[in-house]
């Protein structure tokens, strides 16, 4: 008889205990899903804000980084929403990736925005990331999709002043002239192409 209450009390605790472990596991699934964007694995924005703001308070020489996936419209309208989602899942590996020696911190901020914290970074390194942004997306058996990604950087240290909300906003600034120029460029080259000129630009004729 008592081997059997000490049989059955060892069956409870270990159910107990069972049940407590997948509790826990269950809450740290809630926990990851409220910090991370499912769809990019990147932070959505309020713990993206936290952690940044945490490392400019703790780490020197920072560059605060924006990127926006361009035409992203577009590419749901003509391939579809899932293409759109391969789109910007690849963006967000792109930006994940190691830069100057050491790994990101990257943030959706919403939609087709992103924003990066980058620790020491190399401008040449900068410069080839934001090439990388703009390579086509491979699919598997299907043509590859058009990425082009609007790219800004600001520099900022915890000694000098500069609060993240402003560097954000220097970063955001330069990446609507990055997506400016890019604009500027397309248009110039589809007039070319139709050997026709733009209403708003008319000096702008094809050259010959």
């Amino acid at each position: 008889m008592i081997r059997n209450l000490h049989a059955a009390s060892l069956a409870l605790a270990a159910t107990a205990l069972t049940g407590w472990a997948l509790t826990a596991r269950h809450a740290r699934r809630l926990a990851a899903q409220a910090r991370i964007d499912p769809l990019t694995g990147a932070l959505r924005r309020g713990p993206f804000i936290a952690a940044a703001e945490e490392k400019l308070r703790r780490t020197d020489n920072l560059a605060i980084a924006v990127a926006d996936v361009d035409n992203l419209k577009p590419i749901n309208d003509e391939f579809g929403h899932a293409a759109g989602d391969l789109v910007l899942a690849a963006t967000a590996r792109r930006l994940a990736e190691p830069l100057s020696g050491h790994l990101p911190l990257v943030g959706r901020l919403g939609g087709d925005e992103f924003a990066m914290v980058y620790v020491a970074p190399d401008p040449h390194d900068l410069r080839a990331l934001a090439g990388r942004l703009r390579e086509p997306v491979d699919r598997a058996g299907l043509p590859a999709l058009p990425a082009g990604v609007s790219f800004g950087v600001a520099t900022c240290n915890r000694r000098a002043t500069c609060t993240l909300a402003r560097a954000l906003d220097v970063a955001d600034a330069a990446m609507y002239q990055d997506k400016n120029h890019h604009r500027a460029i397309s248009r110039t080259t589809s007039l070319l192409a139709r050997g026709g000129r733009d209403r708003h630009s008319p000096g702008l004729r094809r050259p010959g």
